[in-house]
């Protein structure tokens, strides 16, 4: 008898072991098959700067937004992506301080209201589908995240009210390990999420790869690398940056 129940038993664990493999195969295929769709007003509103609110920098009625120095790339690639998905010719204007700024009027009015709460705080419940929430978070993590290392990411905000939207969203699409670091009582305020991306959120956030390796350079570029302190400082903080991720991958790990 009691043969019989161990057989029984190996038997049992052959056939979770198969429909777990052929669950697992077929998860592979169906994710190397999935193919990014991206929303335009959920990508563009996710690239949003809102800066102690969304109406504090730029004009509600007229203007898309505004770009600091180092984020010409950003701005340019925002111009062709209005271009060829709303088929609205536009122009960026580069200001005295060389900051830069898009003015589409009628679809600002739209995304600005549509989004956004007259404090300039963002609507909560604005993305509903999959697509259009990872669309979004493809858009924050363009202008504010960074890949720390394979699938770990951060993204970071600083005076932007929209953490808790985010973490909502990134929980919302399966993220089961997120730590989340503010410095409230500093100035500026600054909101860190550290995650384990999802697949599908990998993908997306692949999808502007080269774009955001371009943004990330130009980013480097506008560092005062002239001061006598600059090498010190930045291996600093390249130990500083290895042990986070060091950390994070030994929390993440459990």
């Amino acid at each position: 008898m009691k043969t019989i129940f161990i057989i029984i038993l190996a038997l049992f664990t052959i056939s979770v072991n198969q429909i777990n493999a052929q669950n697992n195969k077929k998860d592979e295929t169906e994710l190397a098959n999935y193919r990014v769709h991206i929303f335009p007003d959920a990508f563009l509103v996710g690239t949003f700067s809102d800066y102690l609110g969304r109406y504090f920098y730029i004009e509600k009625d007229t203007q898309i937004d505004r770009y600091a120095p180092n984020e010409k790339s950003l701005a340019k690639y925002i111009s062709f992506f209005i271009s060829n998905n709303y088929k609205i010719k536009n122009e960026i204007v580069v200001k005295n301080d060389n900051t830069l700024e898009l003015y589409i009027p009628n679809l600002a009015k739209r995304l600005n209201t549509s989004f956004y709460l007259e404090n300039g705080s963002l609507t909560e419940n604005k993305f509903v589908t999959e697509e259009e929430k990872l669309s979004f978070l493809l858009g924050v993590y363009y202008r504010n995240g960074e890949q720390l290392k394979d699938n770990i990411y951060q993204i970071k905000l600083t005076n932007a009210p929209k953490q808790e939207i985010i973490y909502t969203l990134l929980k919302e699409l399966g993220c089961e390990k997120i730590i989340f670091d503010s410095a409230q009582n500093q100035l500026p305020q600054t909101f860190k999420f550290y995650f384990v991306a999802t697949p599908k959120m990998v993908k997306y956030f692949d999808y502007l790869k080269q774009e955001k390796a371009q943004l990330t350079f130009e980013s480097m570029s506008f560092i005062d690398d002239s001061n006598k302190d600059f090498e010190a400082t930045n291996k600093k903080n390249e130990k500083i940056k290895k042990e986070l991720i060091k950390n994070l991958e030994f929390i993440f790990s459990e």
